[in-house]
């Protein structure tokens, strides 16, 4: 398509044309009212202005022949929907894994193939417990069943018709079949060891042997997800107040211009986002050790301007989530820690499984991770019982007086 193309102006009342950059497409967009008075909007597609022209008057056909032009598959509705009442409202991130539900599951179930106007409460409910029986994780039929709820409250509140999702129950936690990932962490001795290892000096160069190692390590003590520890810039590090201003993200989303096969094209492409998932300032408390490893990596660069990206490649860019978690990997193999298969999600359990055992309240954990209490108890749920323990421990000498 021509991306230099002028899009003509059309008379009032005949709609709009608009450049689709994520589709590459032009776009023309159309108000009617079908003959039960209701008011839609229709948008067509194409490469050219004649072929969107075409394709408009074939809705417009159809509207004269009161055909049901509106009967549409679920999983093209929730395409539409997620596009026009969703995109709008929701971070990069999580429209992103909206669009792999309804690409991953729901377009590859029999439900959407359907026309979303026939389904009943029956066939949506077959296909939450699907999933399941698929061996789907509990988060993954979490977000299946809550992406059809907004479908449908927002399409039966719109089209005046009732809501199927209202009989439809989501399954209880311990009725999934499938256990979601065991929360794993760092102890004393695996700390030290993966610290020792971040810090090696390359005997050939006189370098650290892992160039952002030092950073890696320090997150032990800051408990960052990683696209916020490398979407880091030095003005974010206040070293007089020991705090780390956590204010956006790096995430990956997908290449509109990607097609399969296409090799110059990636499928995903890095982009940074906001950090703010509570809407409120978040600080990550730096201490002395963090800081010491800061410092000491802040030491490997000539000069540091407080714009800077703390870690870039050689080419100056963002480091990629994926290599940022295949180097932790590869330190974790090298250090011979007792967890294997580290990430970059083991280094933030462990930090929080500091704070649990130094008895901080779960309400500061929560928000120093970038939670919510809610969240803070139901992954870190081993920590809160240990901590439980703990105090029950203390209680039974006074207990028995």
């Amino acid at each position: 398509m021509d991306k230099n193309i002028t899009l003509p102006k059309m008379p009032r009342g005949q709609g709009s044309f608009f450049i689709h950059n994520e589709r590459n497409k032009i776009g023309y967009r159309k108000n009617f009212t079908l003959p039960n008075g209701r008011k839609i909007k229709k948008t067509v597609y194409g490469d050219t202005i004649d072929e969107c022209l075409l394709k408009m008057k074939n809705v417009e056909k159809d509207i004269d022949n009161n055909v049901n032009i509106t009967k549409q598959l679920l999983y093209e509705a929730m395409i539409n929907w997620a596009e026009i009442a969703k995109k709008p409202t929701l971070k990069i991130q999580s429209y992103e894994r909206l669009m792999q539900i309804i690409n991953n599951q729901i377009k590859q179930s029999n439900l959407g193939n359907m026309s979303y106007q026939k389904i009943t409460s029956d066939d949506i409910q077959e296909f939450i417990n699907s999933v399941n029986d698929d061996g789907y994780s509990y988060s993954v039929i979490k977000k299946c069943y809550y992406a059809l709820k907004a479908f449908f409250d927002y399409t039966c509140l719109r089209d005046n018709v009732p809501n199927p999702m209202l009989l439809v129950v989501m399954p209880k936690k311990i009725n999934v079949y499938k256990e979601d990932k065991e929360i794993v962490w760092f102890e004393k001795d695996d700390i030290d060891k993966f610290i020792s290892e971040c810090q090696r000096i390359n005997k050939y160069s006189n370098a650290y042997k892992y160039k952002h190692g030092l950073m890696y390590a320090a997150n032990i003590y800051l408990g960052l997800r990683i696209g916020e520890l490398l979407a880091l810039q030095w003005k974010d590090i206040n070293f007089e107040k020991n705090t780390i201003a956590v204010t956006k993200t790096m995430i990956y989303k997908e290449n509109p211009k990607h097609k399969k096969g296409d090799k110059n094209e990636p499928r995903f492409i890095a982009t940074l986002q906001k950090s703010n998932k509570t809407n409120q300032n978040r600080y990550v408390p730096m201490n002395s050790k963090a800081k010491e490893l800061i410092l000491k990596y802040r030491e490997t660069f000539d000069t540091v301007k407080q714009n800077d990206y703390i870690m870039t490649t050689k080419n100056n860019t963002i480091v990629d989530v994926r290599a940022a978690n295949n180097t932790i990997k590869t330190i974790q193999k090298n250090a011979h820690t007792f967890v294997q298969n580290a990430s970059s999600h083991t280094l933030r359990h462990t930090c929080a499984s500091l704070y649990f055992r130094k008895g901080v309240r779960i309400e500061i954990i929560a928000k120093i991770l970038g939670h919510t209490p809610e969240v803070c108890r139901r992954v870190y749920i081993g920590l809160v019982e240990e901590q439980l323990q703990e105090a029950a421990s203390l209680l039974v000498p006074v207990i028995e007086i």
